[in-house]
């Protein structure tokens, strides 16, 4: 089994909750320049109908983060 090389990195900004996931879907894209995630104001209750939840596209050589949408349609599964 080949290892792929690896480094950790923190690639959002600190101070608010940012997260992706769903099933097998992964938030890199095919080539590993982008990340999907979400980012909300907290993480300690259950998103109630009004709680908004962004939507930003992080690009990992540059390191800029850009907001593409938001959506009260979520939830932290």
């Amino acid at each position: 089994m080949k290892l792929l090389p690896a480094k950790e990195a923190r690639i959002t900004p600190e101070g608010r909750h940012w997260f992706f996931g769903y099933y097998d879907i992964p938030a890199f894209d095919s080539d590993a320049g982008r990340h999907l995630a979400l980012e909300v104001p907290f993480m300690d209750r259950m998103p109630e109908p009004t709680d908004a939840a962004k939507l930003y596209c992080i690009d990992l050589p540059s390191g800029r983060y850009t907001q593409i949408g938001e959506t009260t349609a979520w939830c932290f599964q």
